[in-house]
């Protein structure tokens, strides 16, 4: 993915230069599949469950708007796990708590 296709489809995404390149490196395409498939039967027992998604406030779009969703909003671009890993990593457990 060169450095014009980030630009144009990934919103503020803060990449420096040596990320765009380590990005190129070891990115691969997101699967079809998680677009396409609907999710397992299974998942309808958890309704009950708590939800959380994760935002990320330089990405194009917006998160899902469905009801008991609770969003974190990162002040990151679309690859947090490679601009700002520590925030990415200690969201999820906040979150659980």
């Amino acid at each position: 993915m060169s450095d014009e296709v980030i630009d144009a489809n990934f919103g503020e995404h803060g990449l420096t230069p040596e990320d765009s390149t380590w990005l190129r490196v070891r990115g691969v395409g997101q699967p079809i599949g998680t677009y396409q498939d609907p999710a397992p039967a299974d998942l309808s027992a958890a309704q009950g469950l708590p939800r959380t998604y994760i935002a990320c406030a330089g990405d194009p779009g917006g998160p899902p708007h469905l009801p008991g969703l609770e969003v974190i909003t990162l002040d990151a671009g679309h690859w947090p796990m490679i601009t700002e890993p520590e925030l990415l990593a200690r969201t999820p457990d906040k979150a659980a708590r």
